[in-house]
């Protein structure tokens, strides 16, 4: 997962106006897409140091996920749901940890 200061280019519904640039590579939770490139998505700062990174599964799908995490010194852990773009119901599926790097 890449986190970026630039404005995202995919924009997701439902989310604060001001969205940044992310990519992501999340093996079982991101769409296939070609070697070596990651997926667009977008990130924005919620409370504390907290933040969510939301991307959609696809043209079909019915919804987005969302990684939703905290960064304490080098590392980020959280959790990841998916919302429902129907319904507008909110399903954990797992957690994530990750280590910052430059």
């Amino acid at each position: 997962m890449t986190l970026a200061a630039d404005t995202a280019t995919a924009r997701t519904m439902g989310a604060p106006p001001r969205q940044y640039a992310a990519t992501v590579m999340v093996p079982g939770y991101t769409r296939p897409i070609r070697r070596g490139r990651a997926q667009s998505a977008a990130w924005w700062p919620i409370a504390g140091d907290s933040i969510v990174v939301q991307f959609t599964q696809g043209q079909q799908s019915r919804g987005e996920v969302q990684l939703r995490g905290a960064l304490h010194v080098g590392a980020i852990s959280g959790e990841v749901w998916y919302v429902s773009n129907e319904t507008g119901s909110s399903f954990q599926l797992g957690t994530f940890q990750g280590t910052k790097s430059r």
